[in-house]
């Protein structure tokens, strides 16, 4: 399968997991603003490059998925894949559970994005892309079959845990961004972390959040 997604998206929504992305990326141009349509809300974008895709780093404070989704589709031209990156604080873990460190990668799991079954209003080019980042998904935890590497003896090693629902049959579902942009897959790769922010381990569940996602686009390189 030749790799066709090109332009693509990641989003965080807090400051020091846009820095920790930024650090990730294989080349980074200067940091910009762009001005949300909806509502004029300013965020902060640094373009980049990760293998041969094009990879905006969006930091949308205090942005819904929604309105952080409309706010790339006006500002990027053909974008082919949009990522939530960051920290998974609902996990509400202890210090010392076991999960702290695992990696979950979903469909966004909030009213804020549609899901549409295969063949329903979808392009063939992003049933395509959709179906190429599954393919990627799965050869980058193929490649990880003791879990990731996690620094820190209370750690040990993190699992990938994989819940994406994309393309696959008639009764799968391609999660997408609002009915009134482009209906582009979206997928969230969340680090387990702590309940509050400042936490301790926070940085952790940052640090494997940004791990897989370049993984996974690596994996899309590799695949074309």
């Amino acid at each position: 399968m030749a790799s066709i997604i090109r332009n693509i998206a990641w989003i965080v929504f807090l400051q020091e997991e846009y820095d920790e992305a930024l650090q990730y990326l294989d080349s980074k141009e200067s940091e910009g603003k762009w001005v949300s349509p909806l509502d004029s809300t300013t965020i902060t974008v640094t373009p980049g490059t990760i293998g041969i895709h094009n990879v905006n780093v969006v930091y949308a404070e205090e942005m819904d998925m929604s309105s952080a989704i409309l706010c790339v589709h006006s500002h990027i031209r053909h974008v082919r894949l949009i990522i939530f990156g960051g920290v998974d604080y609902t996990s509400n873990f202890a210090l010392g559970d076991e999960r702290i460190g695992h990696c979950i990668i979903n469909t966004p799991t909030t009213q804020e994005v549609d899901f549409y079954p295969s063949g329903n209003g979808i392009t063939a080019i992003d049933e395509r892309n959709a179906s190429l980042l599954l393919l990627a998904v799965q050869e980058h935890i193929d490649g990880y079959p003791t879990g990731l590497y996690l620094p820190g003896d209370e750690f040990g090693q993190g699992e990938i845990l994989y819940h994406a629902m994309y393309v696959g049959c008639s009764t799968d579902e391609l999660c997408c961004g609002p009915e009134a942009g482009p209906r582009v897959p979206c997928m969230t790769v969340r680090g387990f972390a702590g309940y509050m922010e400042g936490e301790p381990w926070v940085s952790l569940g940052r640090d494997v959040s940004a791990t897989v996602i370049k993984g996974i686009i690596r994996q899309i390189n590799r695949l074309s």
